[in-house]
C-alpha cells in the first residue's frame, strides 16, 4: 500500500499469461528470486512500457536518465518494466526465462506462458500459393498479377514496391489477408472453442485492453493502492487506457511520444503517414534558414557566390548539402518514377527510423546532415555517391528473387515466418481497432495517401493488416478521465519520425485536468540525459539534445518527486531551427568515420 517502507532492489518485469478469456494470470519474470520476495516492492511503482507494439523487459529507461536514476537509488521509486503477451524477445535481464509462478483454475497445474505469436510473412511462399489457390477457384486470371510480382521482385528487396504499385496493392491486401487467416489455423495458438467465442485463438486476447487488465492484476498483486505510470511511444496508449480504465488506480501519469491511433481506420491512416512530413518540414525549413541567413542572402552578402575555389567550398560546407529549396528537389525526383519514390522511401526511412544512428533513436546529428547530402547527391548526380553521403539500396538475393518455381506446390515451401516487430504491432493494432475494409477499399484508400502525403504515405503500411485481419475486434474505449485527481503529463516532440505531434495535443484534449510539455527538437520521445552537465551546444550530445532536453526531463523529475506540473503549453526549446546541426561538413566527417545511413534488418 502507499507510505509502505518494504523495499527490493530488484525490478519487477512481467508477461501476461492467459489459458481462456476469461483466465487472466500474471507471469512474473524475475530470475532466480524466490517469489515470496518478489512482492517486497517499494510504495511507489513506475512500470514502463517502452512501445512498439513489440517491446520486451529490457527497457529500464529510469535509469538511463541522471535525475530519474537517483529517485531509484534513494527508493523514492521501482522501476518495472513489461513484456507485453504475445512477444518474447532474449534479453539481458532475464536470460532464463523463470516457470510461471501461479496455479490455474483448478489450482494444480501451472498457468501456460502465453506463447510468442509468429505467423507467415505476407510475401511467404504459403500466402502467395493460398491466394493463387483462391483466385483459380474463383475463376479469376492470376498470370498477369504474378507476372508484375515477378518484375517487380527482380529489381527491388522491398515489399514497398508491392505496394506503390496500383495493380498491385489489392493483391497485396488479399496477401496479408491470407498469412492472418492461415496462422488463425495453427494447433499452438488454439484456446478451444466456446458456444460465444467460436473459435478461440491467442491472437484475439493480446489487444492493449489485456495488457490493461494484466496491469491491474499487477497492481493488487504487489498491495499497491495506486500505480505511477510512465508510457513512451506505444507506451502512451497503454498508459492512457489504464488510466481511463482504472483511474482512481493512477497516482501519477507520464505520456512522451504519443501515438497517432483512432479506432476509425481512415483517420488512423491519415494520422500515421502525417510524422514523416513534419519532420522533413522542419529539417527543410531549417535548410533554408541556412541559405537566407548563415548564407546572408537577405543583405546581399552571398559568400556562396561571391568566391571560389577551396573558401566556395569551405562556405558550402558550413551550408545545408540540399540548400536551397530541398522540398522542391524532393518532390522533382518523387515524380520520375516508382523506382526512385521507393528509393527516396528508402533513404528517408534510414535517416528517420534506420539504424542506431537515425533521427529517431538518436536526433539530429549525424542522420539529418547526411539525408541531405545523399538527396543533393541523388539530385545532382543521380546516385549516392556525393561528399558526405554513405546509402545503399540492396540488391535482391537469388532468394528473394519470385520464379515460376515458388507457385510449384510439388515443391515444398520455406518455414518463412516473421520475426519483425512490424507484425506485432499488427497483432495488436487488430484487436485494438474496430474498422475492417476489403481489399478493393484498402486499394482506394492507400491512393488517396499517396496523393495527399506522398513524403509519409509509406509509413502507414500496417494499415493492411489491421483492415484486412481476419479476426473479430475489442476496441479500447476512448481516452479519458474526468477525474479531478488524474492530471498526467503530456510530452510532444515537435518532429518525430515515429508519430505525429497533433498525437500529444490530441492526448491532453482527453486528460483536461493534464499539462501539455512540448520539446521542439528531433527524435522519438525525450532523449535520456545521462549527465547533469550542460551539453556543449556544438559538439554530438549539444546537437542532438541542446538545453532544452535537460529542462523538460528536469520538469518531468519534478512532477515524479512531487507532483508539481509545468505550465500547460510549457516548451522546451532547440537554439534555431536545427541548431546548425544541418552543416555539410557535419555530413562528410560522419562519413569519414565510417557512419552510413542503413535500414534496419
Amino acid at each position: 500500500m502507499t507510505g509502505s517502507s518494504r523495499h527490493s532492489r530488484a525490478g519487477l518485469r512481467f508477461r501476461s499469461c492467459t489459458n481462456s478469456p476469461a483466465s487472466l494470470r500474471l507471469a512474473n519474470r524475475l530470475g532466480s528470486l524466490p517469489f515470496a520476495s518478489r512482492l517486497q516492492l517499494p510504495a511507489n511503482q513506475v512500470p514502463r512500457h517502452c512501445g512498439g507494439p513489440g517491446t520486451d523487459n529490457s527497457c529500464h529507461m529510469m535509469l538511463f536518465n541522471y535525475a530519474t536514476k537517483e529517485l531509484v537509488k534513494d527508493g523514492t521509486y521501482d522501476n518495472l518494466a513489461i513484456t507485453q503477451r504475445g512477444i518474447t524477445k532474449a534479453h539481458p535481464f532475464d536470460p532464463t526465462h523463470a516457470p510461471v509462478p501461479f496455479k490455474d483454475l483448478d489450482g494444480k497445474s501451472a498457468v501456460k506462458a502465453f506463447p510468442d505469436i509468429r505467423c507467415f510473412e505476407s510475401t511467404s511462399v504459403h500466402a502467395l500459393r493460398m491466394v493463387k489457390q483462391a483466385y483459380d477457384d474463383a475463376g479469376l486470371d492470376f498470370a498477369p498479377l504474378w507476372k508484375k510480382v515477378k518484375e517487380t521482385s527482380a529489381k527491388s528487396f522491398s515489399f514497398q514496391h508491392l505496394i506503390i504499385d496500383p495493380e498491385l496493392t489489392k493483391l497485396y491486401a488479399k496477401l496479408v489477408s491470407a498469412a492472418g487467416l492461415e496462422c488463425r489455423t495453427r494447433p499452438e495458438y488454439q484456446l478451444g472453442y466456446n458456444g460465444v467465442y467460436g473459435r478461440m485463438v491467442y491472437q484475439d486476447y493480446m489487444g492493449t485492453i489485456d495488457l490493461v487488465h494484466d496491469l491491474e492484476i499487477l497492481r493488487a498483486a504487489i498491495g499497491l493502492e495506486k500505480l505511477s505510470l510512465w508510457g513512451a511511444s506505444y507506451g502512451t496508449e497503454v498508459g492512457a487506457s489504464y488510466a481511463t480504465v482504472y483511474p482512481d488506480r493512477v497516482l501519477r501519469l507520464i505520456l512522451d511520444g504519443n501515438v497517432a491511433v483512432s479506432n476509425d481506420i481512415y483517420a488512423a491512416a491519415e494520422l500515421w503517414s502525417l510524422s514523416y512530413e513534419q519532420v522533413w518540414n522542419g529539417l527543410a525549413a531549417a535548410c533554408d534558414s541556412d541559405y537566407f541567413i548563415e548564407g546572408d542572402i537577405i543583405n546581399n552578402n552571398n559568400a556562396f557566390h561571391t568566391t571560389t575555389g577551396a573558401q566556395k567550398e569551405h562556405v558550402a560546407s558550413q551550408l545545408c548539402a540540399a540548400m536551397p529549396y530541398a522540398t522542391e528537389k524532393v518532390y522533382a525526383l518523387l515524380a520520375k518514377n516508382n523506382d526512385q519514390f521507393v528509393n527516396i522511401f528508402a533513404l528517408f526511412q534510414a535517416a528517420f527510423e534506420g539504424g542506431s544512428g537515425a533521427i529517431m533513436d538518436k536526433g539530429l546529428y549525424p542522420a539529418a546532415p547526411m539525408l541531405m547530402a545523399c538527396l543533393q547527391s541523388l539530385y545532382k548526380q543521380g546516385n549516392f555517391k556525393g561528399d558526405g553521403c554513405c546509402f545503399t539500396i540492396k540488391e535482391p538475393g537469388p532468394d528473394q528473387i519470385f520464379t515460376d518455381a515458388i507457385l510449384d506446390t510439388s515443391n515444398p515451401a520455406p518455414l518463412s515466418l516473421d520475426k519483425s516487430t512490424v507484425q506485432a504491432v499488427a497483432l495488436v493494432r487488430a484487436v485494438d481497432m474496430a474498422d475492417r475494409l476489403n481489399a478493393e477499399d484498402v486499394s482506394r484508400l492507400w491512393s488517396e495517401l499517396r496523393l495527399k502525403h506522398p513524403l509519409g504515405f509509406l509509413r502507414a503500411v500496417n494499415i493492411f493488416a489491421v483492415a484486412t485481419s481476419p479476426n473479430l475486434p475489442r476496441p479500447v474505449p476512448s481516452y479519458g478521465s474526468s477525474l479531478a485527481t488524474l492530471t498526467p503529463l503530456v510530452i510532444g516532440e515537435l518532429h518525430d519520425p515515429a508519430t505525429t505531434y497533433t498525437a500529444a495535443q490530441m492526448m491532453k484534449q482527453f486528460f483536461p485536468q493534464g499539462k501539455l510539455m512540448t520539446w521542439q527538437g528531433y527524435k522519438h520521445c525525450l532523449p535520456s540525459i545521462g549527465t547533469l552537465r550542460l551539453p556543449n551546444l556544438y559538439n554530438e550530445t549539444g546537437l542532438n539534445t541542446g538545453w532544452g532536453a535537460h529542462d523538460c526531463m528536469d520538469r518531468l523529475t519534478l512532477y515524479l518527486k512531487t507532483d508539481e506540473l509545468p505550465p500547460d503549453g510549457y516548451t522546451c526549446p532547440i537554439n534555431g531551427p536545427a541548431a546548425g546541426a544541418l552543416k555539410w561538413q557535419h555530413a562528410i566527417d560522419a562519413v569519414g568515420r565510417g557512419i552510413c545511413l542503413h535500414l534496419k534488418d
